[in-house]
């Protein structure tokens, strides 16, 4: 009786640690939905993050898998490789292989599909932003939603959150209960003991860094130190800056960089007319648009700029040079990173000793095990 009693005891503790351990997983789990239909979580359907990039299944543009018309359809060439995605004007073409896509006239851009366990998926946001289709990146009680509208959408991204509540934690329960059902132990794990994580982990706090371009001449030095480390940032250019910087900007959206535009004026509209010109100079030069703006102005210019569908970069800690040595501003950022419990978006600049501090930032932020993620298609 005593064995038996034992056995059900470590049961269902053995049950509860799965459930914890995956409803720390549940921070990962992204849920989609496309207009006002709230899709399953299911391999089907669950957008996923590559290099801090969101993916979504291909087939979330074949309305007979989703029962939803964005208005965008799609096609697979399993032989030659590709994935085409078309509607009435456009067609986008995503060659795997190749890690590269094109449209009908010949334009090549830099959106890679990507695979996983035998499924194709496409960034969402750049698929999004080449169909003129709305997307939003959505933080809820449950998790991340990732959303994909066009014209015929009902409900507002609150009202929608606000509705989809209660199902969205059915599914989240139902799919923690798949994955602790469906858990496997490792050979020999139930006597091996639990190694704590080790003082100053920070893997939970995100880092989001961004430059902005003041004087463009240490920019090379600034990739350098990123590169080396695998690490991305987020970089904000004038407009008048724009042209004289075209082959760094390559280089940057090459290396996994993101751009964003460096604003300022006298009012909302004439900040969105430099904001349509920097995207024409943009899409010239690297065959992208981008919605990220630093606006150097008063914060109501940024409610009005956000009205009109633009991600301002609102900081947390301030990384700019402003005279400061390289020890000073060294720990300046590091302790401005320190201090944040779930995320610091740092803004630097491109002068001063920024090129001597960044090496060091990069390694004490790698050291502490800080989850440094690109600020892209996701609010900051």
């Amino acid at each position: 009786m005593k064995k038996r009693l034992t056995g059900m005891i470590c049961a269902v503790i053995f049950l509860f640690l799965l459930l914890v351990s995956s409803a720390s997983a549940a921070d990962e789990v992204l849920f989609l939905a496309l207009n006002d239909s709230l899709k399953d979580l299911t391999a089907d359907y669950m957008p996923i993050r590559v290099n801090n990039i969101i993916y979504v299944p291909c087939t979330t543009f074949d309305q007979l898998t989703t029962g939803v018309n964005l208005g965008v359809f799609f096609g697979q060439d399993k032989a030659k490789g590709t994935v085409t995605l078309y509607s009435r004007d456009k067609t986008l073409i995503f060659d795997i292989g190749v890690g590269y896509s094109y449209d009908s006239s010949g334009s090549t851009y830099l959106y890679r599909a990507t695979t996983r366990d035998g499924r194709t998926y496409l960034p969402a946001f750049a698929v999004c932003q080449f169909f003129g289709l709305d997307y939003s990146a959505l933080s809820t009680d449950y998790g991340t939603l990732i959303r994909i509208k066009n014209s015929s959408v009902v409900l507002s991204d609150r009202f929608f959150v606000s509705s989809a509540s209660n199902l969205m934690s059915i599914r989240l329960n139902e799919y923690l209960q798949s994955q602790a059902e469906n858990a496997t132990p490792a050979p020999g794990s139930s006597n091996n003991p639990v190694t704590p994580s080790p003082t100053g982990d920070r893997s939970s706090v995100k880092v989001y860094l961004a430059f902005r371009v003041d004087s463009g001449e240490n920019l090379d030095k600034i990739l350098d130190a990123l590169e080396v480390r695998n690490v991305p940032a987020l970089f904000f250019f004038r407009l008048s800056d724009l042209p004289q910087y075209d082959d760094i900007i390559r280089r940057m959206v090459g290396s996994g960089h993101q751009i964003g535009f460096l604003v300022s004026g006298d009012s909302a509209e004439e900040m969105n007319d430099q904001l349509d010109k920097c995207n024409n100079l943009l899409e010239q030069i690297a065959k992208m648009r981008s919605y990220l703006v630093l606006v150097d102005g008063e914060d109501r210019f940024r409610t009005a700029l956000e009205q009109d569908g633009w991600l301002c970069w609102k900081y947390n800690v301030d990384g700019r040079s402003n005279g400061r040595g390289t020890y000073t501003l060294t720990n300046a950022i590091v302790n401005g990173v320190d201090s944040k419990r779930t995320y610091a978006c740092v803004l630097m600049d491109d002068t001063g000793s920024i090129p001597d501090a960044l090496p060091v930032v990069l390694r004490r932020l790698r050291e502490a095990q800080y989850d440094i993620r690109l600020a892209v298609e996701t609010s900051f």
